[in-house]
């Protein structure tokens, strides 16, 4: 005779499968270099890092910080500098079709064709020496 075996018995007669525990371990690194299709080395490495996706693209010289689980190592974040208070002395924004500011009914778009177009609902100029007014032709109102 054979024995027939419930759906409950069934369940619980399975084989479990055992997750072994691995210790973990995180270090700060630099960056080598960055290969194709993201692939990414360490100084002092010969394989790759295993990279997590991120916002910020990494380059060459950058610090990152590496989490060693086994022999897998995974770069999880990038150590940021801290930047001091104050403004620098020059901030350059660049785009290859058009670049647009704006801050609720005010912008200011540049276009590749050389246009500068400010708008707004009230523009005001300032001037403490001669305020200039230039171009091709120039039409008030």
């Amino acid at each position: 005779m054979t024995a027939t075996r419930t759906p409950a018995q069934s369940r619980t007669s399975r084989p479990t499968k055992q997750v072994q525990s691995t210790a973990a371990a995180t270090q700060l690194a630099t960056i080598a270099r960055c290969g194709p299709e993201g692939r990414v080395w360490l100084v002092g490495e010969t394989d790759p890092c295993l990279l997590l996706a991120s916002a910020v693209p990494v380059r060459e010289g950058m610090q990152v910080l590496v989490l060693t689980v086994g022999t897998a190592r995974i770069i999880v974040g990038r150590i940021q500098e801290r930047q001091t208070p104050g403004q620098p002395e020059r901030l350059e924004l660049s785009a290859a079709a058009e670049l647009v500011l704006t801050c609720g009914a005010a912008s200011l778009t540049l276009t590749k064709a050389g246009k500068a177009i400010l708008a707004g609902e009230y523009v005001l100029t300032r001037a403490t020496g001669v305020n200039k007014i230039k171009g091709g032709s120039v039409q008030i109102n």
